[in-house]
């Protein structure tokens, strides 16, 4: 289960995840859905969607290798503030795992790999508040392989006006 921010999303979806582009260009036309039963939901919904920028959705794709081995690739939609999508992935991820045994083995088979920019993985609670859930019993998953593209481009300030740190990742230290 794969949790991102916005950049290098639409990457990810296509040609890591697997979702076929005219599956992604169909939804940027807004062609992915029946409009005779969305008009039907609406009519008969107090709410039934909100609309969002096409690159925060996300998929769900087996993928298959080398050799004869599958692998389902899940990419975690993130309609959200960039590392709020942590905690919804790990959550995924942990409910996998409990739904394939809760056993042990579905810990190795099951996992999280969460991608980060430098400025969001420091400066948001989200990022540490998840980290802190890892050795909880019920909500550890095994493990989450955590990237951190270090590409500063924080927008609103300067990477030594950040953090007290010298590296964005020190926070993965606590």
């Amino acid at each position: 289960v794969i949790g991102m921010p916005h950049r290098g999303r639409l990457n990810v979806l296509t040609n890591i995840v697997g979702k076929p582009l005219t599956q992604m260009f169909a939804e940027f036309k807004g062609r992915h859905y029946d409009f005779d039963q969305l008009m039907e939901t609406m009519a008969s919904a107090d709410w039934a969607f909100a609309g969002d920028v096409k690159y925060h959705l996300g998929t769900s794709q087996e993928r298959a290798f080398p050799g004869g081995r599958t692998a389902t690739l899940t990419l975690e939609a993130n309609p959200s503030h960039l590392e709020t999508v942590n905690a919804v992935t790990l959550g995924r991820t942990r409910a996998k795992q409990f739904y394939s045994g809760n056993k042990e083995e579905s810990k190795k088979r099951i996992m999280s790999v969460l991608f980060h920019g430098d400025a969001s993985f420091t400066g948001q609670g989200v990022c540490y508040e998840t980290m802190q859930l890892a050795q909880v019993k019920e909500y550890g998953t095994g493990g989450t392989i955590h990237v951190i593209i270090n590409n500063q481009v924080g927008f609103t300030l300067d990477p030594a006006d950040e953090r007290s740190t010298m590296y964005c990742s020190d926070l993965g230290k606590a």
